[in-house]
């Protein structure tokens, strides 16, 4: 079960956060599946496993159908993002720990697209490495991340917006995450006046298994959680 806890930041002082050890967070959007096009954006830190790197992640962002995620044995329907792969056929992957000069962090392979219907992931298109803050380091800090999803016939459109890596030893606020939503633009994203990497990929994919009406984060490391300090969801269409 989920538990929450909280940190102290320079930015925004003590925060409270849902602190995901393989588990899952879903949690119905309030116009259903009434929607064309939407972005999921995130606060979050990692757990460090020392100064190792954290093998076999699962890290995944997205929307799903009803409450059988992307963590269920059966899923009803999900698509979205991985925060650490994007390779076929869909591996778990290894987020790589780098000492940062004092505020580590964790880089991974890459943001991929992916779709699950029952027990079958299926790869859909790759974007290139995330950065993501360790909880450990001289300050706390929080990385932004964000999912937008644009409906399609038969292709989905889906966009990773993620901190480059020279921006992973700042820490971001909830204002930050806010500004993030509110920027219609899926190629030119910007936070404190600087460019975050921004990646559209596409690939078929249909409801008919479900509406997708539900925000799904899923994360599957017991020992070493994934902190979630801010969730929002903006629709332009």
């Amino acid at each position: 079960m989920a538990t929450i806890s909280q940190r102290v930041f320079v930015v925004d002082a003590t925060k409270k956060c849902i602190r995901l050890a393989n588990e899952e967070w879903i949690r119905p959007l309030g116009i259903g599946s009434g929607w064309n096009r939407l972005r999921i954006g995130v606060l979050v830190a990692i757990n460090p496993d020392g100064t190792n790197n954290l093998n076999g992640c699962e890290g995944m962002i997205g929307l799903c159908s009803g409450t059988n995620g992307f963590g269920s044995a059966s899923t009803t329907n999900w698509l979205g993002l991985s925060l650490a792969s994007q390779n076929t056929p869909y591996p778990q992957e290894t987020f790589t720990y780098n000492a940062g000069s004092g505020n580590p962090y964790f880089s991974s392979p890459g943001t991929g697209t992916y779709k699950k219907v029952g027990s079958t992931v299926t790869y859909l298109a790759g974007s290139a490495a995330g950065y993501y803050p360790t909880t450990g380091g001289a300050i706390q800090r929080r990385a932004l991340f964000g999912v937008d999803i644009a409906r399609g016939n038969p292709n989905y459109a889906t966009a990773s917006i993620r901190l480059l890596v020279g921006q992973v030893v700042a820490d971001f606020s909830t204002v930050d995450l806010v500004d993030m939503l509110e920027q219609s633009s899926v190629s030119s994203v910007t936070v404190r006046g600087n460019g975050l990497a921004c990646t559209t990929m596409t690939g078929a994919f249909t409801e008919a298994a479900g509406p997708l009406n539900a925000v799904s984060i899923y994360w599957n490391k017991a020992l070493y959680p994934l902190e979630v300090y801010s969730i929002g969801v903006y629709r332009y269409a």
